[in-house]
């Protein structure tokens, strides 16, 4: 029924062809026998028309989780990674085309690094947005107080077992930074402001430089809450946090040292 769709039709032929050969993906001349030997987990009830559907059915078929790009990649990150270049494609990604493009390959960074593996953190796309990342943070410094206070963070009834970050990124990344802000539990020290906001030159514009990765500011942030003695109030409610609250004391504190400069450790102190 594909096949029979497409070759109907000239245009809608020639135009898929085009766009794979722009995706560096082989021309095909035939659809029939690729459709019987695809295993697809892409939803036609997600596309707006048959040809979209054709088309992403055919370049999933194609390219499949075996690529280079999915080296060393679980299937189903890699199946997360073709959704997100699935809403690419059909222009439902908000944002500049240079930010989603660094975006997904830091993504796939992430999925393929042994901390991802090693369970330190896991990374959750809030409504399937590349621009809204959940970062969950469940190790740190084993010789820390903040790595006992997770510890006892698995056996407590109502908090969550790892710590909550939000990552939140314009369509100017990686030129500017991430807004960054701990979303729960709530933390005393660690350099973490009210709101939640981290007190972090990393993340200004002053201290950010287009080169940085996320995964290694999520291991910088890690470091920073213990070199800070962070310490989690397990009595406090979330409800300290917000996001409003969190930019407007992220604010001040880059008004601040915009006019006293930031500190800077001694070498000795890490």
């Amino acid at each position: 029924m594909f096949g029979q769709s497409i070759n109907s039709n000239k245009l809608n032929y020639e135009l898929i062809n085009n766009l794979m050969c722009v995706y560096g993906i082989r021309k095909i001349t035939k659809l029939t026998s690729l459709t019987k030997k695809c295993n697809s987990s892409l939803n036609y009830r997600c596309f707006p028309s048959q040809h979209t559907f054709i088309f992403m059915y055919v370049y999933t078929c194609i390219t499949g989780d075996d690529r280079p790009e999915y080296d060393g990649i679980s299937s189903q990150d890699a199946e997360q990674l073709e959704k997100l270049k699935a809403t690419q494609i059909q222009g439902i990604t908000k944002g500049s085309i240079q930010s989603s493009d660094r975006l997904m390959k830091e993504l796939r960074e992430i999925y393929r690094s042994d901390s991802y593996k090693q369970g330190i953190f896991t990374v959750e796309l809030q409504n399937d947005s590349l621009y809204n990342w959940k970062v969950k943070l469940y190790k740190v410094d084993e010789d820390s107080g903040l790595h006992k206070d997770l510890q006892e963070l698995t056996n407590h009834p109502k908090l969550e077992d790892h710590l909550g970050l939000q990552f939140l990124f314009k369509e100017t990344y990686p030129f500017e930074p991430p807004f960054v802000r701990i979303l729960y539990p709530v933390i005393e020290n660690g350099y973490v402001l009210a709101g939640g906001a981290i007190c972090m030159e990393l993340f200004t514009k002053q201290g950010w430089s287009s080169a940085y990765d996320i995964e290694s500011s999520i291991m910088q942030i890690a470091a920073t809450l213990v070199k800070g003695r962070a310490r989690i109030n397990f009595s406090a409610t979330d409800d300290q946090y917000s996001l409003r609250r969190a930019q407007l004391s992220y604010r001040g504190l880059v008004q601040i040292h915009e006019e006293s400069g930031w500190y800077t450790p001694p070498k000795a102190d890490g």
